[in-house]
């Protein structure tokens, strides 16, 4: 609900009032919106038998062939993303710290050898798990 000035449209407007005048140019758009607000529902619930239920009764004929075709890859990883959505597991950890191991090399000009690099890593690494 917080205003900001958007420059294409030369006004102050919101987050909500943008959607709804997008999904108000076009009758599929609004369908695909909804399908998506649906869909992201049951990802968030973790409930991949009403995702999938909804990506297999999807009416083709309506919605647009890009929209689709994001849909039928999700199909195509559909064993992945039910372990995803099962498993109470997650590589989120692990991709941040790596994250923060690349933005350290970014910078690492500064490191004399890679030794100190090593230790700063691991200095990150014991700060974070304590």
């Amino acid at each position: 609900e917080t205003s900001f000035y958007s420059r294409s449209l030369r006004r102050w407007t919101s987050s909500r009032q943008l959607v709804e005048q997008l999904i108000n140019y076009d009758s599929v758009l609004y369908e695909a919106w909804q399908v998506l607000q649906v869909a992201m529902g049951h990802f968030r619930n973790k409930d991949s038998d009403a995702f999938f239920n909804l990506i297999d009764g999807l009416d083709t004929r309506i919605l647009p062939d890009p929209f689709i075709k994001k849909y039928q890859f999700l199909l195509k990883k559909r064993q992945s993303i039910e372990l995803a959505l099962k498993l109470p597991y997650s590589n989120g950890c692990l991709e941040g710290m790596n994250n923060k191991i690349k933005a350290i090399k970014r910078c690492a000009f500064g490191f004399r050898t890679f030794r100190n690099f090593k230790k700063r890593i691991l200095l990150m690494n014991t700060v974070l798990t304590n």
